[in-house]
């Protein structure tokens, strides 16, 4: 065995082939994925861009290729008017309840 000696570097069998591709590869539930970010534009509600948004993505995207809202616009997008009258109601059930509360306090005379 030698000893502080150079080893050729023919001695090594490395092929060095440049390969393109991206740096780095989004997943989203173990799908590759790709980011989409988009603002509504001056004058448009935000529900007015989601639709915009959906439409282009239904026209535009090829077969077996779909989207998902992530975040605050998951549920956002989610939200349907059934949704807010039902909210609605327990809101007011609520309130109501919390109201009786105090006045049935104080009509017996308690703390409320």
């Amino acid at each position: 065995m030698l000893q502080g000696t150079v080893v050729p570097n023919g001695a090594f069998v490395i092929t060095v082939k440049s390969v393109l591709g991206p740096e780095t590869i989004e997943r989203y539930n173990m799908f590759r994925s790709a980011t989409v970010n988009g603002n509504a534009a001056t004058g448009y509600s935000s529900g007015q861009a989601i639709a915009a948004m959906e439409a282009t993505a239904n026209s535009d995207l090829p077969d077996g290729y779909t989207y998902e809202w992530t975040g605050k616009w998951r549920l956002l997008s989610s939200f349907e008017a059934a949704n807010g009258l039902l909210m609605f109601g327990w809101s007011t059930a609520l309130i109501f309840a919390a109201v009786q509360w105090v006045y049935a306090g104080r009509k017996y005379g308690g703390r409320p």
